[in-house]
């Protein structure tokens, strides 16, 4: 199931010169039993022009936890020969470029520390706390990745009852930055379950109804 995300963009990057136009969300029911009560978040972008660069993640949690596999979790997409020893690695939280493990990727994966573009974030490579995730990625030297759309850039993986805030600051060769800030409801980034959609909706009716009659 996918969402395209009507994020709020925080930098002058909503212009047209932006090179990473829109963030979505894929989301992914896990498979193994012990992750029952989780959902996988699966990020995409949108980039338009000139070959992708830099990537940051900062997301921070007010209650629920971020999954990362006791042990043998990567901050990168894990070995498909180790999915069939340990299938909770395919849900594990972590960042990758165009691929969702090593026989996906469109590039290695590069880590070099920590969210210090997008404020608040600690500068410091964050990937295994319960509920603060800070991270700056990007494409292998050497690999220019063409404009494409839904492009995977990683997997965050919450526990159903999680709430917060993510964003995402991404950067192209020639184009503005842009940084998109959006919520966590229920363990899913973007989107709240349905019946709190319907709360909302009727809500909404509601304050309309009463000021229609003031």
């Amino acid at each position: 199931m996918r969402f395209a995300l009507a994020a709020l963009v925080l930098a002058s990057a909503a212009s047209a010169s932006a090179g990473v136009s829109g963030v979505n969300v894929e989301y992914v029911t896990p498979g193994p039993a012990s992750l029952a009560n989780f959902t996988s978040n699966d990020i995409l972008i949108d980039f338009d022009t000139s070959a992708l660069r830099g990537q940051q993640i900062f997301l921070t949690l007010t209650s629920g936890t971020i999954y990362n596999t006791p042990g043998t979790g990567s901050n990168t997409p894990p070995n498909d020969a180790f999915l069939v020893i340990v299938p909770e690695l395919a849900f594990d939280t972590f960042v990758g470029i165009g691929g969702r493990s090593t026989g996906s990727v469109a590039s290695d994966t590069l880590v070099v520390g920590g969210a210090v573009n997008i404020p608040g974030a600690p500068g410091a490579l964050t990937m295994t706390d319960a509920q603060t995730l800070s991270v700056a990625f990007a494409p292998a030297p050497g690999n220019n990745i063409a404009p494409a759309d839904n492009f995977f850039v990683s997997r965050i993986t919450l526990s159903n009852d999680a709430n917060g805030t993510f964003t995402y600051f991404g950067t192209t060769d020639g184009s503005a930055d842009a940084t998109f800030e959006i919520p966590v409801i229920n363990g899913r980034i973007g989107v709240p379950e349905p019946a709190s959609a319907l709360l909302i909706g009727l809500a909404t009716c509601g304050l309309a109804a009463v000021r229609t009659r003031g």
